[in-house]
């Protein structure tokens, strides 16, 4: 199959391309730039500037995934007004350019796998929520909601993707929660707020089982079965690392160092993939233990940094 990325040199998009054409796909990614240093071994780059609907139609025939992975980062920046308006903007501004692509193309896709995320929840304390939950309250609630209805629009075979937090060795949310761990921290918060996480390889190899089963249509939980509170994540990580556990960073610290932002270690999502589960995936690294022990302990550090 031909399957088109939006996103592609991002943390999942770059694994995805790898595990895509690994699977003898032909994999085009649409890119600002379309010679990026990040492009994988045999992927195609197609220029795209991430706002129109033009340039790229004709790439789409009725054997055609698209995976719409893009959007502007919640982290490095501190949530001002403006930094609000580029995480929303690019989110909704992208969807609705693949729909109007899609719209003008000859041929329909077979599949449109739309990005999403758990922050669609809100903060739900200790509630195990489905995928038929309703949404939430807070910023990335509203994003998250708005995001999906917009891919709802479109009028293909969709599949929505609510992703937890990806835990790969490359980046994301684990490079920041490693550095924390050396310096001793023991949770944020009162630690007792839930985090659905999902090992980086369950979340491309998910997807790909999604485009295998052809009948893949409406909202996924991309997490692995067992999420955490953050005081075992911190004690999992801290213990796959050999650090010590001494200081925890109070509410209120976390409110005055970053803001509004302080809901992505706050928020409580314990999110459970049932939808995943009962489409027959089965994930290579259910447990926290299971996947930090793959990225950060005996098995990562016999495979040596070469292979990282």
């Amino acid at each position: 199959m031909r399957i088109i990325i939006t996103g592609g040199t991002g943390l999942i998009g770059h694994r995805l391309s790898y595990w895509m054409v690994r699977e003898q796909h032909e994999v085009i990614v649409l890119s600002r730039n379309s010679q990026a240093k990040r492009m994988p071994p045999n992927v195609q780059g197609a220029r795209w500037d991430g706002y129109s609907s033009f340039g790229w139609g004709h790439l789409i025939d009725e054997n055609t995934v698209i995976i719409n992975l893009a959007g502007e980062s919640l982290t490095g920046w501190r949530w001002t007004k403006r930094h609000k308006q580029r995480v929303m903007g690019s989110r909704i501004d992208t969807t609705e350019a693949v729909g109007e692509a899609i719209a003008r193309a000859q041929h329909q896709p077979a599949l449109l796998i739309q990005a999403s995320a758990v922050g669609y929840y809100g903060s739900r304390g200790d509630d195990i929520l489905s995928e038929s939950s309703p949404a939430g309250e807070g910023f990335l609630a509203d994003v998250c909601e708005e995001w999906e209805e917009i891919a709802q629009q479109i009028a293909v075979q969709t599949a929505i993707l609510r992703i937890g937090v990806v835990l790969s060795r490359d980046g994301g949310f684990l490079k920041p929660m490693r550095t924390a761990a050396r310096m001793f921290t023991r949770q944020f918060g009162d630690g007792s707020q839930w985090l659905s996480w999902v090992h980086i390889d369950d979340a491309v190899h998910a997807i790909s089982h999604l485009i295998r089963q052809k009948k893949s249509q409406g909202v996924y939980n991309l997490t692995a079965p067992n999420p955490a509170t953050n005081a075992d994540f911190m004690k999992a990580l801290s213990n796959t690392m050999g650090a010590a556990r001494l200081i925890g960073v109070p509410t209120w610290a976390l409110n005055l160092m970053l803001g509004e932002q302080s809901a992505v270690l706050l928020d409580s999502q314990r999110a459970m993939p049932n939808r995943l589960l009962e489409a027959g995936y089965r994930f290579k690294y259910p447990t926290l233990d299971i996947a930090l022990d793959h990225l950060l302990g005996r098995h990562y550090e016999g495979r040596g940094r070469r292979n990282s």
